[in-house]
């Protein structure tokens, strides 16, 4: 079978589409795909069909009018020459026939999103989701809730799980104060549901700002053995949110006033795959995989210098040469907290921040830039450093071997003594699972908490507190801050 569609330009990620399920826990980004793809772009030629073997895939290479199209086999599925033949010719023709425009194409995320259905129907197959959406419009006063069926209808798999939803939303809001609501409707936030365990992930949003009186909620629900998975993914399933809503919100206007119009039809089948795409973590690992092998290329790493021991031991340098502070660099990154690495040698800042995200998969990285950004995890020229507010940011030195900014904190330092030791003697990929085993621990604390937050038992949620170790408390106040604000209030009195 076919697992993955990825369309390259100068090596820049364009779009992908995942047919399997993946684990962030097991992700490699030290081999696979990126030595495929640059063993094929060496040697390749226009609509040559070319085919690389690694250790669990093949990877089918075409390129085509400026774009590289690549296909990756299951080894084992045993499909012929020729089938692999017609699925790239078919990709490729539909693709330019969609897009006649494509090679302008800007660098916008998301602009070939509409070629995930084109995909589905030449490869006659449909993604592993890892994830259930739901759309509700809500109106504040009096509270009602109305589920958007047009785009998620309510069904028997997914009945059980939104009539929990409502009656937690209904005596939630029922008892909020008016303050409290304002900053609800504000942003984004997470909550954990005991009764069907699961995480509830609610971005409210206004179809217009006159109007205050309704209030829509797109809701991504998932299990919570997913939960470090779905916290390391935020930052793009926030930016994904921000990316779809503005036509999703053209058409809820549009239902809203004319719901049996040819338009509303039309439209209708995109609009409920932008919001199955959205609530779906596979694809955001898929995403995040290919976002780490957009900035390895840009940066011109080969892949002989991104391989499992090259990148341990240049991990294994950089944490020795940062052991005294790099409980802040672990607390940054948990945190999801801006970090700047900076220094004068352009080549050893991108290998520094390779090498990180070998062992840390971030979400939001650039391994050098000239300019200022939004991106969290950022390598830059010292000079840059003023053109950001620094007061919440850590910025690591490479040429001082210097960390300044972040706070200290004890579960960082101790869970990097240990994790060092497995990064020395095995491997990135086991120290990576050690450590992400341990973050993932705190969630039965965090759980804890969010249930007693969810239940209003606020008495509770101090003695929780209370009675938790003060650096994995503090830890968990910082994770909060992104996903769930109020609570994140809550703990720090609390502390």
């Amino acid at each position: 079978m076919i697992s993955e569609v990825i369309i390259l330009r100068n090596g820049l990620h364009v779009f992908h589409r995942s047919y399997t399920s993946l684990d962030i826990q097991s992700l490699d980004v030290t081999s696979g795909l990126f030595e495929a793809i640059f063993q094929f772009s060496s040697v390749y030629a226009e609509d040559m069909l070319e085919s690389i073997n690694m250790v669990e895939s093949i990877y089918h290479f075409k390129a085509n009018g400026g774009f590289i199209f690549i296909l990756r086999e299951v080894r084992g599925s045993n499909l012929s020459g020729d089938q692999i033949k017609s699925y790239l010719d078919q990709i490729v023709n539909k693709y330019h026939s969609q897009y006649p425009n494509a090679i302008d194409w800007d660098g916008t995320v998301d602009y070939f999103e509409n070629f995930t259905l084109t995909c589905d129907e030449i490869l006659q197959t449909s993604p592993i989701r890892m994830g259930l959406p739901f759309l509700l419009k809500i109106s504040v006063k009096p509270f009602l809730i109305s589920p958007v069926t047009q785009i998620v209808p309510i069904t028997v798999d997914n009945e059980d799980t939104f009539l929990a939803m409502q009656f937690y939303l209904n005596n939630y809001f029922e008892n909020l104060s008016k303050k409290n609501l304002k900053k609800i409707l504000a942003q984004p936030y997470l909550i954990y549901l005991n009764s069907i365990q699961k995480l509830v992930y609610i971005y409210p949003f206004f179809l217009n700002d006159k109007n205050k009186d309704f209030v829509h909620f797109l809701i991504f629900i998932t299990e919570e053995k997913y939960w470090f998975t779905f916290y390391q993914l935020s930052s793009l399933i926030k930016n994904r949110a921000k990316y779809i809503l503005p036509i999703l919100s053209e058409y809820l206007v549009k239902l809203d006033t004319d719901p049996t119009s040819e338009v509303i039809k039309l439209q209708k089948t995109r609009m409920q795959e932008y919001v199955l795409n959205w609530a779906d973590l596979n694809q955001y690992v898929q995403s995040l995989q290919a976002n780490l092998f957009e900035e390895f290329f840009k940066s011109r790493t080969t892949g002989m210098s991104l391989n499992e021991n090259d990148a341990r031991m240049r991990l294994i340098i950089f944490l020795n040469k940062f052991d005294k502070d790099i409980d802040r660099l672990i607390f940054a990154l948990l945190g999801q907290k801006k970090i700047l690495i900076t220094g004068y040698e352009q080549n050893e800042v991108q290998q520094t921040v390779n090498a990180l995200v070998t062992f840390y998969p971030h979400p939001s990285v650039v391994t050098w830039t000239e300019e200022p950004t939004d991106v969290l995890l950022v390598g830059t020229h010292p000079s840059l450093v003023k053109e950001y507010d620094t007061k919440d940011i850590l910025i690591l030195d490479l040429d001082k071997s210097t960390i300044s900014g972040g706070n200290k904190n004890e579960f960082c330092a101790e869970l990097m003594k240990e994790t060092k030791v497995l990064l020395q003697d095995i491997s990135i990929q086991e120290a990576r699972r050690f450590f992400q085993g341990k973050v993932s621990s705190i969630f039965s604390i965090l759980k804890t908490i969010l249930r007693a937050y969810v239940e209003e038992e606020d008495e509770a949620l101090k003695n929780i507190v209370k009675y938790c170790p003060k650096a994995v408390a503090k830890l968990i106040e910082r994770m909060c801050v992104g996903f769930n604000p109020l609570l994140a209030e809550k703990i720090h009195k609390a502390i």
